[in-house]
């Protein structure tokens, strides 16, 4: 098993191409919900699944900006 990182995961965003919503459900029984053709997550697992769909495209956001 792989230890987990010290390092904070930063939330990934995708926009659902096919539905406006829906619900996604893992192989490990966890679900999660499209809104307005919008997910954003910071799971490892989720971002991974949403990776290999041609129908969820991964969005490139600016980084935040410090103040």
């Amino acid at each position: 098993m792989a230890k987990p990182s010290n390092t904070p995961i930063q939330p990934v965003s995708f926009t659902d191409k096919a539905f406006r919503s829906r619900t996604i459900l893992l192989d490990d029984g966890r679900s999660f919900a499209v809104i307005n053709r919008a997910i954003s997550s910071d799971d490892d697992v989720l971002i991974a699944h949403l990776d290999q769909r041609l129908d969820f495209e991964r969005l490139i956001l600016p980084p935040a900006s410090e103040a």
